[in-house]
Order: C-alpha cells, then structure tokens, then sequence
C-alpha cells in the first residue's frame, strides 16, 4: 500500500477500504470492529499507521514496518535502530554511509525500486 501507492491487494487487485495485520493466523477480520479511524478486538483499540494506512494487532509488527521505512544506518552497531545513526532524510543517510562506512545505495535502485531503503 505504502511503496505502490495502491490500496489493492496485491494478489487479488480488490480495492481494501481498511488492513489489519496481525500476527493470530486464527483470527478473521469479521473478530474486528472497525468505525471509520478507529479498529477494536479484544477490548483494546489498535493503533493505526497512516504511512501503511492500516491497524496494527501486533506491536512487533508495527515496530518492524516503522523500522523498514525508516533512515537508521543498516552498518552501524548496535543494531539499526536501536541507537544506531538514524538520517532526517535520504541524503544525510547517504553521506553517513558513505563517509563513515565506504559503501553508497545505487542512486537507481533508491528512486525506482519498489522497496524501503532498508531492503536494499
């Protein structure tokens, strides 16, 4: 949703109004209630991500794709995003990077290539 800018599923090209992710492979999107901004199950409201535009069941999922979108430096220890250098934009990554490191993200690959920086 958020790399193709299309709120089709990718497999089957249905336009999806509303996205839970959730890790409970038992549950249905019919155990969710949904009220326009707001998804509850269990009792508690779920977070919702409007970079993904979805609801988050799963606080380890919302953590991984805040972390994939994000400029944390995939070199640096500890691990990226855990106190690591994390860049305000693309380019202040790729100064650290290259500065710090010696290794740059093909330029190409950055602006037409369907992934997060993270994934490259």
């Amino acid at each position: 949703r958020q790399l193709l800018g299309d709120s089709a599923c990718i497999l089957c090209k249905r336009t999806l109004e509303h996205v839970v992710m959730t890790a409970e492979t038992e549950k249905k999107y019919s155990d969710f209630t949904i009220w326009g901004d707001v998804c509850k199950v269990d009792g508690r409201e779920l977070p919702f991500d409007d970079a993904s535009q979805a609801f988050f069941d799963d606080k380890k999922m919302f953590d991984e794709i805040k972390f994939v979108r994000s400029l944390a430096c995939p070199k640096c220890t500890p691990p990226p995003g855990k106190g690591s250098f994390v860049g305000k934009d693309l380019k202040e990554l790729k100064q650290h990077t290259e500065t710090h490191h010696g290794v740059a993200h093909c330029a190409l690959c950055v602006e037409f290539r369907k992934e997060f920086v993270q994934e490259q």
